[in-house]
């Protein structure tokens, strides 16, 4: 399950963590929905007092900088403000003394955003940063407790935010997003999953190598089939970027095609069979035995020939 989505700064300008430079208008997180936001100049001194926080946050060293900022601004912060303060916490460790979840700032700031989610205040961008950072912040020793019931309400009220802004996500937001849910094992609802998927398939010819292997990692660690047309998106995919993956790229699109009940297409695999055997020198053990079990699998349960790559998979293995 290691197989992490970045996320992309702030609508304030913040630093694109996304590969490459983009691709048309989403390759690189500035797509449809990405500068979303705040008020504006109009807002005057709010405004001001909510940009200047938001680079005090970008700016502060350590988590209990960020949290005494929170904490002194709780209700000041703006959904721009929440989303960086969550983003730049899952940048770092936490290492706070009892824990994340239990300190009183953090507890104000998804209370923060909760209400901001209910209330319908989180555009495209902020709302992927957000839900991609709290399941960081779930991985390793970084402290949440998905358990605490700040954080289920919180989550519960950013689930139900998606469905109204996923038609403006771009491709990394939209893979990211998925990512999140998969990270917190925690399908979304009907209407969000449908709107992912709907997005998906708007997305897809932007999506690069990472976002296309975030995605299929999403719905194969939810145990959820893609749709006829977000299967044939994803699989369009992976044609074009099999040989832009990494080898931990490689390895959780075979392992995400090897759960699926139905079978990739055959330029799909023959790209994805390329790939691999380009870049087997280069990837780890850890992806190589992935990749072996995933094409055996494909080849018993689906029928799928073995790839020309198998052979030297399985004694690199």
């Amino acid at each position: 399950g290691g197989y992490g989505g970045r996320d992309s700064g702030s609508s304030y300008g913040g630093r694109d963590a996304s590969r490459g430079g983009g691709r048309g208008g989403g390759r690189g997180g500035g797509g449809r929905g990405g500068g979303g936001g705040i008020g504006g100049p109009g807002d005057g001194n709010k405004f001001l007092m909510n940009v200047q926080l938001n680079m005090a946050l970008t700016d502060a060293d350590n988590s209990r900088d960020i949290l005494t900022l929170v904490g002194n601004n709780l209700d000041h912060l703006n959904q721009v403000n929440v989303s960086t303060a969550f983003s730049r916490l899952g940048r770092m460790g936490t290492n706070l003394a009892g824990g994340l979840t239990t300190d009183h700032a953090f507890q104000g700031l998804l209370r923060r955003a909760r209400d901001l989610a209910l209330d319908g205040r989180f555009p495209a961008r902020e709302l992927a940063n957000t839900v991609h950072a709290i399941a960081r912040l779930h991985h390793g020793d970084r402290g949440l407790d998905p358990g605490d019931p700040a954080v289920s309400e919180t989550w519960d009220a950013l689930e139900q935010a998606v469905a109204p802004v996923a038609r403006d996500m771009w491709p990394q937001a939209v893979a990211n997003t998925m990512y999140a849910f998969a990270k917190l094992e925690r399908a979304p609802g009907y209407q969000s999953w449908a709107a992912l998927e709907l997005a998906v398939v708007r997305v897809e010819p932007q999506m690069n190598a990472q976002d296309v292997s975030n995605t299929l990692y999403a719905y194969s660690k939810l145990e959820r089939s893609p749709g006829p047309q977000a299967w044939a998106a994803l699989d369009r995919g992976v044609l074009r970027e099999a040989s832009e993956m990494n080898s931990q790229e490689l390895g959780i699109t075979v392992w995400a095609l090897g759960k699926f009940e139905k079978a990739p297409g055959a330029h799909a695999m023959a790209a994805l069979d390329r790939a691999v055997a380009g870049g087997l020198r280069r990837m780890k053990p850890h992806d190589v035995a992935i990749t072996v079990w995933s094409f055996a699998t494909l080849a018993a349960l689906r029928g799928v020939p073995l790839p020309a790559s198998y052979a030297a998979t399985w004694r690199e293995a």
